[in-house]
């Protein structure tokens, strides 16, 4: 147990000067346990991951760096799950370095253990930088401020069956400030800032068509500002070798992804994800590296 957290910190220290910012991942099923912290998405092991995101053509006046790379490490055990990442949001006028730290247990019941549940949690905290120069109200000088939030998530399955329902920024705690104020003290700009709550359900299925074939169709639906879903599936062959599709609303986004294991301890993956309603483009890749059994 000592040696699993000394991996997560040190590797979690050593990443800290890749680590460019906090991104939605794009890719829903390979980023499950993004969107929902008790779900298990690696077998037993320790694993260190890093993962980027270049917006080919992004929104101009809210992110200054199209490239966003976040750094996670995982300790897996049979019932037990540990994990922690380091991001930094780059906005117009303000950054955030975020830690996140999680644990899922998972119970397992039923005759021949069948039937499986999973309840998991990640504590975030955000320490920010507000700089009133990069504002248009002649203002100068920074703030600093920390937001800390709460994730949870729950999950069940059975046989080949998953579904789960999770509740992103539990806390939502606002940032708020007020600058250059009238003659009658009343503020003329501020400045409000928080990590939007968000529930999502999802619903999963892994069927193996043979043993060099498997499919995983899933269905999440939720609220993060505004309603959306997400409908994809997931095809693996071969052992080795990964593709999904999925498609976003209201977006209507489209995501292609591809991915390829190496030896059982290298994961690369890479997918494509375009909006037309939006006129968006991004390319994301994950590199994952399985330390330890």
């Amino acid at each position: 147990m000592r040696r699993i957290f000394l991996t997560l910190i040190l590797a979690t220290a050593s990443t800290l000067a890749f680590s460019q910012t906090i991104t939605p991942r794009d890719n829903f099923l390979w980023d499950l346990d993004y969107y929902n912290p008790a779900v298990f998405t690696k077998p037993q092991g320790i694993y260190a991951d890093l993962y980027g995101r270049y917006d080919i053509n992004p929104v101009k006046n809210i992110y200054t760096n199209p490239l966003d790379v976040v750094a996670e490490v995982r300790a897996v055990r049979k019932d037990h799950l540990w994990q922690a990442s380091l991001a930094h949001d780059y906005l117009s006028y303000m950054d955030i370095t975020q830690v996140n730290f999680g644990y899922t247990h998972g119970w397992e019941f039923g005759n021949g253990n069948e039937h499986r549940i999973n309840l998991g949690g990640r504590i975030l905290i955000g320490f920010g930088r507000l700089d009133y120069s990069k504002l248009d109200y002649g203002e100068y000088g920074y703030k600093i401020f920390c937001l800390p939030d709460l994730d949870i998530g729950l999950e069940y399955r059975y046989r080949f069956f998953h579904t789960g329902i999770s509740f992103r920024n539990v806390i939502s705690y606002p940032m708020k400030d007020t600058y250059e104020k009238d003659e009658d003290g009343k503020p003329l700009g501020s400045v409000y800032m928080r990590y939007p709550r968000a529930g999502i359900w999802h619903m999963l299925f892994d069927i193996d068509f043979c043993d060099n074939c498997s499919m995983y169709p899933f269905l999440a639906l939720g609220m993060n500002q505004n309603a959306f879903f997400e409908v994809g599936t997931g095809l693996k062959f071969f052992k080795n070798y990964r593709f999904n599709y999925s498609f976003h609303g209201p977006q209507l986004s489209h995501n292609f992804g591809f991915g390829v294991d190496i030896c059982n301890r290298v994961h690369i993956g890479a997918s494509y994800c375009f909006s037309p309603t939006v006129y968006s483009q991004a390319v994301t890749m994950r590199i994952s590296v399985r330390l330890a059994d």
